[in-house]
């Protein structure tokens, strides 16, 4: 199985119909992850004054693809925030007037990449990074969408061809939004979802949320980090939707949803069968520059790492922390390849007041306002089993503040005799 992750520059200035090709794998793409948070820069940028557009999205081919996605409004006094997800692209952004969707990127895949098209022209520049999983051990790639249920209790989802041996060579990618219907834009909390699991074990089931709410006259925010819980949203009375994968099925796997609230509410996923992967979690201490994480035992070398976090300590299951919006996504396939973009609302201000950060030499950064790159965590090493997670900075930030998600994938070691 190979591993490869990048950037499109997706302009303001280019049309429908302009193709951003992504060449040189050498073999056709299984799968492709992007995820995006509204700033567009080919460097590394920090905006205080830019709206945020953020999302996730998944595609296995040109007719298999999903995406969420939400507009949080900068600099303006009752907060503003716009939902959607969408089963006809791969990307998006969304915008309150109407409310309507004002930028999509479609895909399409050949022998050597992947293709990104443009739908609909974007409102502003805005960079999408990208994973692309690929390889003739990636035996099931496959996308779907999942809607709360009416009930608390297992559910089962269809991926055919996996599994219950639990080899680690299954995982499934899943990400929410607070929305009830497919293809519609709605005025809505602006939140959003992104989790992982590789197995039944709770500590291989893994999400971050993040939630701002809506038409309110000062800003207040939501996040919710934990392990245990692959899928989690929140509103104002808690975290309300809630699921952990228990098990692989025969042609699937099942949640347990823990917690329910809007039935029909919108979760997207991304099921792999190829490869190995594990997911867990880890926290770093933030007290000093350079403490550090080494995660070691990995039943195989990781080729990449990914992850997310919300820039705090781990949840207590069921309960957000209730003092700001935040959310950290990042890729790494070595100590000098890696990128990583925030999101980080200021929170209870009068105005809105949104952070953004990109940064293509940091795994996880996250900029308090006016201070560039601040609080950020970045991956120093990998080992045969595992890689070093350490805090960039700054000082005395606190003890425990570190707390993330990852999936690692490598490949089966073989031993000659």
């Amino acid at each position: 199985m190979q591993f490869v992750h990048g950037a499109v520059q997706w302009l303001a200035a280019d049309p429908a119909t302009t193709v951003y090709s992504v060449t040189g794998l050498g073999r056709r793409p299984a799968a492709v992850k992007v995820y995006w948070q509204g700033l567009g820069s080919a460097t590394d940028l920090v905006s205080d004054t830019t709206h945020a557009r953020l999302g996730h999205g998944f595609a296995v081919s040109a007719s298999a693809r999903r995406c969420v996605t939400f507009e949080d409004q900068d600099a303006v006094t009752t907060m503003v925030c716009t939902t959607a997800m969408f089963t006809d692209c791969i990307a998006a952004t969304v915008t309150a007037t109407g409310p309507a969707r004002d930028g999509a990127l479609d895909i399409d895949f050949n022998e050597d990449g992947f293709d990104l098209i443009v739908d609909d022209q974007a409102p502003v520049d805005i960079t999408v990074f990208y994973e692309v999983i690929f390889g003739p051990d990636v035996t099931v790639a496959v996308v779907g969408d999942i809607t709360e249920p009416a009930a608390t209790g297992n559910q089962d989802y269809s991926v055919p061809g996996f599994d219950t041996a639990g080899l680690g060579d299954q995982v499934v990618f899943f990400a929410g939004i607070q929305n009830i219907a497919a293809d519609t834009v709605t005025r809505n909390n602006a939140g959003i979802c992104a989790g992982c699991a590789t197995s039944g074990d709770s500590a291989q089931n893994v999400v971050a949320s993040t939630k701002t709410t809506d038409n309110i006259v000062s800003s207040n925010g939501s996040r919710y980090g934990l392990a245990g819980e692959c899928l989690a949203l929140i509103t104002s009375l808690g975290v309300v939707g809630r699921a952990t994968l228990t098990q692989f099925n025969t042609d699937g796997f099942r949640l347990n949803w823990l917690a329910r609230d809007t039935t029909d509410r919108r979760y997207i996923f991304l099921a792999i069968k190829g490869g190995l992967w594990q997911a867990g979690s880890l926290t770093v201490r933030t007290l000093n520059v350079g403490d550090n994480t080494v995660v070691t035992g990995l039943p195989f070398t990781p080729r990449a790492v990914s992850g997310a976090s919300v820039g705090t300590v781990i949840n207590t299951a069921g309960t957000a922390h209730s003092n700001g919006s935040t959310l950290i996504c990042g890729t790494s396939t070595s100590s000098s390849s890696r990128r990583g973009m925030s999101y980080a609302p200021e929170h209870l201000v009068a105005n809105a007041a949104i952070m953004l950060s990109l940064q293509y030499d940091l795994y996880a950064p996250h900029s308090a306002f006016s201070v560039a790159e601040a609080f950020s965590q970045d991956i120093t090493a990998f080992s045969d089993d595992g890689f070093t997670q350490t805090w960039i900075g700054p000082d005395s930030f606190g003890d425990s503040q570190g707390w993330s998600w990852y999936v690692a994938t490598g490949n089966r070691k073989f031993i000659l005799h």
